[in-house]
């Protein structure tokens, strides 16, 4: 089946999803959590079909205007059309083939940084999986290497095909000599921001429903639970209640220093700043600011530093760790950090038949994690908009 008819399939199951949507919620509350893949599958389909039209409906009219949206059809259709035009030897498909390459690259890493935010609170862990594996085979070829000539921009959409290519040493070793920090950075760095920037698109979900319920007048349950946060008493309650009051406070700086480090609790953020309006580049803005090029470069800086420059890396955690009174053994969770790594293997291809099948293992294993954090995904989008239905 080409892509041109799994998307006219994909486009014509989704109208039909979207015909049959629920207008009115649940009579009983208990009513909602049942809404399932497995318990209510067709009901859970249509509830976050009306989800998608809603959210598509909310950027047609603030963002997305006639001559955008004609411009990426002409643009599209054009591309098509120059692919059909002559063999894969003709220059413009060998630009068109490239151009296909990037955007495949550019796809999986913001896709997987989508994953990790996206889920209202259970987010994949891709940069776990992926994104940190990732430096560590571009550190670890290059020590192998002694150079930077090498592939690591293939392993992505579990290709094996480029599983030879990948992470292997050019049979020219011209520009021998030690790498530099700097250098490695500059290998990963496109990676870490893409993924970052993938986060940050994440965190529009929680925003897009909380900006359409107060534009609507409708009450958000949401907002309850965070004026109950503010109500506790707790440590964790007061400082995420510190941290709404600090982001409310000093508006898009505030949203960019509370997207700039690990913080768990940013999809609160994310339902403030829609109850209180903020238009959408204005958090949109600030939190890929803060995610895609103040956290995840910092998160590239510290992965480079953990698994190539050992010696300084680990002096500078000595320090900090004689700072913290050695109240945290920042070096064992390094070390244990490293060793992780360690175990994992070479990369697929590069080894025996065991190698590659607990590759295809692996594969699969990560498609069944992704296509469960998909299901639970579209599960509380369906159960957030049966909420906010008026019950009939």
């Amino acid at each position: 089946m080409t892509f041109a008819n799994s998307a006219a399939l994909a486009l014509a199951v989704y109208v039909s999803f979207l015909r049959f949507a629920p207008t009115t919620g649940p009579t009983v509350a208990g009513d909602r959590k049942s809404l399932t893949i497995f318990k209510r599958p067709v009901e859970t389909l249509c509830h976050f079909a009306g989800v998608v039209h809603e959210f598509t409906i909310w950027l047609r009219r603030h963002y997305f205007k006639n001559s955008v949206l004609f411009a990426v059809v002409v643009s599209t259709l054009g591309l098509y059309g120059a692919s059909t035009i002559g063999g894969p030897e003709d220059l413009h498909n060998q630009v068109i083939s490239r151009l296909l390459y990037y955007s495949r690259f550019v796809v999986w890493w913001v896709g997987l940084g989508i994953l990790s935010s996206v889920g209202l609170g259970s987010g994949m862990h891709s940069g776990l999986l992926y994104v940190f594996p990732h430096v560590y085979w571009v550190c670890k070829t290059a020590e192998h290497c002694n150079n930077l000539d090498f592939e690591n921009f293939g392993d992505m959409w579990w290709d094996t095909s480029k599983n030879a290519q990948m992470f292997a040493c050019s049979p020219t070793l011209g520009d021998e000599g030690n790498v530099s920090f700097m250098s490695l950075l500059f290998k990963t760095m496109p990676i870490f921001i893409l993924w970052g920037s993938g986060t940050a698109m994440g965190e529009i979900p929680p925003y897009a429903i909380s900006y359409a319920a107060k534009a609507a007048g409708e009450k958000n349950a949401d907002m309850d639970e965070i004026d109950d946060i503010k109500n506790k008493t707790d440590p964790v309650s007061r400082m995420q209640a510190w941290m709404l009051d600090f982001m409310q406070y000093y508006d898009f700086w505030g949203i960019v220093i509370m997207a700039a480090w690990p913080n768990a609790a940013f999809d609160m953020c994310g339902i403030v700043c829609g109850h209180l309006l903020f238009s959408f580049w204005k958090f949109f803005g600030a939190t890929l600011i803060g995610k895609g090029f103040m956290k995840a470069p910092m998160q590239c800086v510290f992965f480079t530093g953990l698994f190539y420059g050992r010696d300084a890396f680990d002096s500078i955690l000595r320090l900090v760790q004689n700072l913290l009174m050695n109240s945290i053994d920042l070096l064992q969770i390094a070390n244990n950090l490293r060793h992780k790594y360690d175990s994992v293997g070479v990369p697929e291809g590069e080894g025996d038949g065991e190698t590659s099948i607990f590759g295809l293992l692996w594969n699969g294993f990560m498609v069944c994690v992704i296509g469960y954090f998909i299901v639970t995904t579209i599960e509380q989008l369906a159960q957030d908009r049966a909420n906010r239905l008026p019950i009939d």
